[in-house]
């Protein structure tokens, strides 16, 4: 997300917040305050830690950006970086 505008940046944000919604807000209606914030923080643990996701080859983000790929293999698949990432 370069923060220019740039409407793939809105349809990232826009999936999260959508994502959430359905997956940790409508399906469990929490009515109060503190259930919610404690069901929406279960929900991002799994999302990050235990959700497998299938822009990261199968992998959880832990996993990815913890335990990044060598060099070789990030060479040789097809670039997924930004256009004008600051270096």
């Amino acid at each position: 997300m370069d923060g220019e505008g740039c409407w793939r940046d809105t349809i990232v944000v826009e999936r999260g917040w959508r994502s959430l919604k359905y997956d940790a807000v409508y399906l469990r209606a929490d009515g109060a305050v503190a259930a919610a914030t404690a069901s929406i923080g279960r929900y991002f643990t799994r999302y990050i830690s235990r959700r497998p996701h299938s822009s990261l080859t199968h992998r959880t983000p832990d996993t990815a950006y913890v335990f990044p790929p060598p060099l070789q293999d990030v060479a040789h698949s097809p670039a997924r970086m930004p256009v004008n990432q600051p270096r």
